[in-house]
């Protein structure tokens, strides 16, 4: 394992590869962002008279699922695009989905439906960058570096969660709970990080390992080389470019000889008893459990819960 850090060049660890780390780690922050920012939002007096919605009711609470309702189809479809459109197009779709849908819900002139039907739009990018960060990261980052890579998308959820919370306290201080601003305010902050998002991808790269299986390959060599700021004849750009060669070439066999179109691996997730393991066992089972631990539904209605015990909105907040 030692032998295999030192080998490393420490050129490849160079401000290419940290751009594009931050860049595709901080698309995290669109669910963190959303959780943190709409529990504070759909419980604020001037959004309730905004909207004519009743706290308690289940349009608040269609408003407050509508992301996650998105995100279901957002992930099914980046899983069914991002082999044809590549990683770096389909997570910037990802960056204008979340752009557009939370254009369509601030300029709601009090409408519920234009509102869900903006946060539906939010949640088909959102859904869609789990599908495909970890593995743009996965496939950019020297085997080295790879989990704290792929770890920089999980913490910036939670880094965003707490933003979103302060940001809700931050207006509640400073307006009056029946200002339109104690609700518009936290909810532009998602302009700012989709559009840093957004304006990231254009200073990185395309992943070489989707340039390779699009037998792609010069622009590939290119990109590689350009990520570890290493020449293409230096060895350990060989020694990576043959890994790679070899892997895409197995599943470029495996796909000829099944010729098969890319949906039927929708069709192979749900009728193969392998494929419904993982996807029930590992992948519902993780995301259930993650639930239970107080992810997601926690941090979403947190303020509600304190509230059970805080009486005044600002210490509930605050205690959020």
């Amino acid at each position: 394992m030692f032998g295999h850090i030192k080998s490393t060049p420490s050129a490849s660890l160079n401000w290419k590869l940290i751009t594009a780390i931050s860049v595709l780690g901080f698309m995290g922050m669109s669910r963190g962002s959303d959780e943190g920012i709409i529990s504070g939002v759909s419980s604020s007096k001037s959004w309730l008279q905004r909207f004519q919605v009743q706290d308690g009711s289940s349009a608040q609470s269609n408003v407050v699922s509508m992301v996650q309702l998105g995100s279901i189809p957002g992930s099914l479809l980046a899983f069914l695009v991002v082999d044809q459109l590549g990683r770096l197009r389909t997570s910037q779709i990802c960056c204008l989905l979340w752009l557009v849908g939370n254009t369509v819900w601030i300029t709601s002139p009090g409408s519920v439906g234009q509102v869900l039907a903006g946060r539906f739009v939010s949640g088909l990018g959102i859904g869609g960058f789990p599908v495909v960060c970890p593995t743009f990261l996965a496939e950019i980052a020297p085997a080295t570096v790879r989990g704290a890579a792929v770890g920089a998308f999980s913490s910036s959820v939670y880094i965003a969660i707490l933003i979103g919370y302060s940001v809700n306290y931050g207006v509640s201080l400073h307006y009056d709970d029946t200002d339109e601003r104690i609700w518009k305010i936290p909810v532009a902050v998602n302009f700012i990080f989709a559009g840093l998002a957004l304006m990231g991808t254009l200073a990185i790269r395309e992943s070489p390992r989707w340039l390779l299986g699009k037998a792609r390959e010069e622009e590939a060599i290119g990109n590689l080389c350009w990520y570890r700021g290493l020449p293409d004849d230096h060895p350990f750009i060989k020694e990576e470019l043959e890994g790679i060669r070899t892997q895409t070439g197995m599943e470029r066999q495996a796909s000829e000889l099944a010729n098969k179109p890319g949906t039927t691996r929708l069709v192979e997730l749900f009728s193969k008893s392998s494929n419904l393991y993982r996807l029930f066992v590992i992948g519902f089972g993780i995301q259930i459990l993650g639930q239970w631990s107080g992810g997601g539904s926690l941090t979403i209605y947190a303020p509600k819960i304190i509230n059970l015990v805080e009486k005044t909105s600002d210490t509930t907040l605050f205690t959020t």
